[in-house]
C-alpha cells in the first residue's frame, strides 16, 4: 500500500496547490467573490459543461455555508471523476489569475513592455542534447529504484531518482510530462515495459524544454506573442501570429509548455531544427544519461 500512499502524497499536495491559487486571501477557504473569479477558467479546466458560477459554488459547498473548504474541493473533483492528468495545466490557468491581479494598472496601460509577475521559482539549466543509456542497463537501474519490487514506479519515486541521480534534468514540467506519457496503462505508475519510455520522455522534453526557454526571453514559464515574433527564426511558418494562435489553445495570449508539448506532438514540421539547434547549444553543453 505503501506505493498507493506517495500517489496520494504527490496528488493532494497538487490539489493543495491549486486550492491556494483560488484562495486569494490565504485564510484556507474558498469565498464565492474568489471563486467567481477564476470561475469560467475552473469549469474549462476540469472539463465541466456547468458555466452557472453560482451553481458550481453551490455544488462545491456541500454544507452550505457560503465557503469552500478543502476536503469540498478534493470531493467535487472525485465527484467530477477528474484526475490529476491535467493537473499542470489546471494549476497554470489559475496562476495566471494570480499573476495577474499583481500586474500594476498604471504601469501596464503606459508602458504594456514591462510585466510584473511574482517571481519564477529558478529554473534549471536547459539541456540542449542527452543521450540515453543501454536498455540493460536502465532495466537495472529500474531494478535499484523498485525497492519493494513491486514492479512499478510512483511519480515520487521518479522525481526522487531524477533529483538524486540526474539533478541537470530535476525540471519538473519535463518529469511531469515524461511520467504522463509513459504511464500507457493509466494507473499511475510507470512500470518496468514503460521505463525505458520514460527516459527517453525525459531527454525529449528536457530538449523541448530548452527550444522553449531559447524563446522565454523573460523568463515568466510563459510565451508571449512578442517573444515568438522576435524568435520568428526558429519557425518554418508564414504567420507567427496564426501560428501563436494555433498552439495558444485555451486563448489565454501566453503560451504554456504542456500546450507547446501539445502541438508539437502533431506538428513537428513547424519547427526549424537547423536554427533551433544553434540556440539552444550556444549557452548549454551535451550531456549524457550515466547510469
Amino acid at each position: 500500500e505503501f506505493p498507493a500512499f506517495l500517489q496520494f502524497i504527490v496528488y493532494y499536495n497538487n490539489l493543495w496547490t491549486i486550492f491556494s491559487a483560488l484562495d486569494k486571501d490565504g485564510d484556507r477557504r474558498i469565498s464565492k467573490d474568489e471563486f467567481h473569479k477564476v470561475a469560467p477558467k475552473f469549469a474549462k479546466a476540469i472539463g465541466s459543461g456547468d458555466d452557472d458560477a453560482d451553481a458550481m459554488f453551490a455544488a462545491i459547498d456541500i454544507d452550505g455555508k457560503g465557503m469552500i473548504l478543502f476536503a469540498e474541493l478534493c470531493h467535487y473533483l472525485a465527484d467530477q471523476k477528474w484526475h490529476d492528468t491535467a493537473m499542470d495545466d489546471l494549476h497554470d490557468i489559475l496562476q495566471d489569475d494570480n499573476d495577474d491581479a499583481n500586474v500594476n494598472d498604471d504601469t501596464a496601460k503606459a508602458a504594456n513592455k514591462t510585466k510584473n509577475v511574482k517571481k519564477a521559482a529558478p529554473k534549471p539549466q536547459a539541456v540542449a542534447k542527452i543521450a540515453l543509456p543501454e536498455k540493460s542497463k536502465a532495466m537495472e537501474q529500474f531494478d535499484k529504484l523498485d525497492e519493494n519490487a513491486s514492479g512499478k514506479l510512483s511519480l515520487a519515486e521518479l522525481d526522487k531518482a531524477i533529483v538524486t541521480m540526474y539533478p541537470n534534468l530535476d525540471n519538473k514540467a519535463a518529469i511531469m510530462r515524461a511520467y504522463k506519457s509513459s504511464d500507457t496503462t493509466g494507473d499511475g505508475f510507470v512500470g518496468k515495459s514503460e521505463f525505458m519510455d520514460f527516459l527517453q520522455y525525459i531527454v525529449y522534453y528536457n530538449n523541448l524544454w530548452a527550444f522553449f526557454d531559447a524563446i522565454d526571453t523573460d523568463s515568466d514559464r510563459r510565451i508571449h506573442l512578442e517573444e515568438m515574433q522576435q524568435n520568428a527564426r526558429l519557425f518554418t511558418v508564414d504567420s507567427i501570429e496564426e501560428l501563436f494562435a494555433a498552439i495558444d489553445k485555451n486563448g489565454g495570449g501566453k503560451i504554456l509548455f504542456a500546450e507547446l508539448c501539445e502541438y508539437l506532438a502533431k506538428h513537428p514540421g513547424v519547427v526549424n531544427e537547423e536554427e533551433v539547434s544553434a540556440v539552444t547549444e550556444a549557452n548549454t553543453a551535451v550531456d549524457t544519461l550515466e547510469i
